[in-house]
């Protein structure tokens, strides 16, 4: 019973391994919220992730980090034959091989929480709960795998006919520990779908700041996505407007987070009306080439949209400013710096209006989608691979020289010339180009080198973080009201 009870385990925590795998990857989807997902996808996406993405696309040390793993999860087929031989080293090597035997289960679904919530600047933290639930699930059953692995191993170097669970009942003891795996898994996807219906329940809701819209739900195109509202100043004349683009890193968010970016209710009695977009996420645009041109794109014809009821919602189509956050604000430095979009000879009467901005005031941007670039800026960049349908920062660097033309296309810095619009960016600590930031996709090192391009062709740019000296606004909306206003002679 001893032998084949040593290679059941083996098994059953590969298979616990597995399955943690499973949830992690259906926990990821989950906090994305933008597909339904299913086992069956979370469970290929747990063969990618541990094996293809590790070997194909990550550093030397996670490959290493990885075999590591391998081995001694293999050699956890020896350890119950060998420890009860070699005593106190034999505990060290089995307490060793914990992480291995659940696949680093309570390492890693701490680390993938944590990489949840910075890697959205935050904004998934409440999102993120499902998968750090699991967290102490895994504290609990790796504590639990210790007592039962040790309760095996005292019985088995005294001989002892009294430790049934182990001398007896191996298998069955084994049995229990690997399935104790499943309801990680089993949980991850009943809070997935818990999630999913609640979210079908409640659709995202304003703060509490933000005064009721003039029209909700306008729709600009075809995708259930391309809505917007829409808040009306008060006003005999044409009126500016600032349009608000959400973060979210292409991957998730909504118009609902207006208030993070703007405050609308300060920018409404200033007499400027305001427009919060929705457009396409990442999941929705796996058909693009590359995938962020369905962001942004869809950001130019909102714009265009815009202008096209100038009339009827009295808007001035010179006077319009963009604002967002870190996905967003890129987005909104993209309309202010590319080319006109406009199609003159078009039969579509919104594709002949203007994609040109007055100014943009912008929070936490990526100034630069050039990963060498963001290399160089800010060593441990991380950001940026997936608007180019790269699955990790580590390929996007080593396939630069393929997306060359996108980077053109779509990075901001490349962008910038004579006669472009000027910009406020604003961050959240100080720059330090060319050492390791805390939160490298949002650091300021992006705005002082946009900064820096932008003094060479002569186009206005500034940067607002903490200790910057001579700040003139210190909110985002501060610059809209005096970009805007000014362009009325006030």
């Amino acid at each position: 019973m001893k032998d084949q009870s040593t290679y059941v385990y083996a098994l059953l925590t590969c298979i616990a391994g597995i399955v943690f795998w499973i949830a992690i990857a259906a926990s990821l989807d989950m906090d994305y919220a933008v597909t339904q997902v299913t086992f069956a996808d979370a469970a290929v996406k747990a063969v990618r992730m541990p094996v293809a993405s590790v070997f194909r696309d990550n550093s030397a040390r996670d490959r290493l980090w990885f075999l590591i793993s391998v081995v001694l999860g293999l050699a956890t087929i020896l350890i119950r034959r060998a420890s009860f031989r070699i005593g106190t080293v034999g505990v060290a090597l089995l307490v060793a091989s914990l992480p291995a035997n659940l696949w680093f289960a309570p390492l890693l679904a701490p680390a993938f929480s944590l990489y949840l919530f910075i890697g959205s600047d935050g904004e998934m933290w409440g999102e993120a709960w499902p998968a750090m639930s699991a967290v102490g699930f895994w504290v609990v059953v790796s504590l639990a795998y210790v007592v039962v692995q040790w309760e095996c191993l005292r019985g088995e170097r005294k001989k002892s006919p009294k430790n049934g669970l182990c001398q007896n009942n191996g298998l069955a003891a084994c049995c229990l520990v690997g399935l104790l795996a499943l309801p990680g898994a089993v949980h991850a996807q009943e809070a997935d779908q818990q999630k999913k219906a609640n979210q079908a329940k409640a659709a995202p809701t304003y703060d509490a700041s933000v005064p009721e819209p003039t029209l909700t739900g306008v729709r600009y195109g075809e995708h259930e996505r391309h809505i917007l509202d829409f808040w009306k100043a008060p006003s005999d004349t044409p009126t500016p407007l600032v349009f608000v683009i959400h973060g979210g890193g292409w991957k998730g968010g909504s118009k609902e987070r207006l208030h993070r970016f703007v405050e609308p209710a300060a920018l409404l009695e200033a007499g400027i009306s305001v427009v919060a977009i929705n457009y396409r996420l990442m999941a929705h645009a796996q058909e693009v080439d590359p995938p962020v041109k369905a962001p942004l794109h869809d950001a130019a014809r909102a714009l265009q949209f815009v202008r096209s009821k100038a009339d009827e919602w009295n808007i001035d189509k010179a006077r319009i400013g963009a604002a967002g956050g870190s996905a967003g604000a890129c987005s909104s430095l993209w309309l202010a710096y590319h080319d006109d979009l406009a199609d003159p000879e078009s039969n579509d009467p919104v594709a002949r209006e203007s994609t040109r901005l007055w100014c943009a005031a912008v929070k936490g941007p990526q100034t630069t989608l050039d990963p060498k670039q963001m290399k160089e800026w800010t060593p441990n960049s991380k950001y940026g691979g997936h608007a180019f349908g790269k699955d990790n920062f580590a390929q996007f660097l080593a396939e630069r020289d393929s997306v060359l033309p996108w980077i053109a296309e779509y990075s901001p810095y490349s962008l910038v010339n004579a006669g472009d619009p000027p910009s406020c960016l604003f961050y959240g600590s100080p720059p330090a180009v060319g050492e390791n930031q805390k939160d490298p996709t949002h650091t300021a090192n992006f705005g002082v080198k946009l900064q820096e391009r932008c003094k060479e062709v002569g186009v206005q740019c500034e940067v607002v973080y903490p200790g910057v000296p001579d700040a003139k606004y210190e909110t985002p909306t501060e610059h809209l009201i005096a970009a805007l206003k000014a362009s009325a002679g006030e």
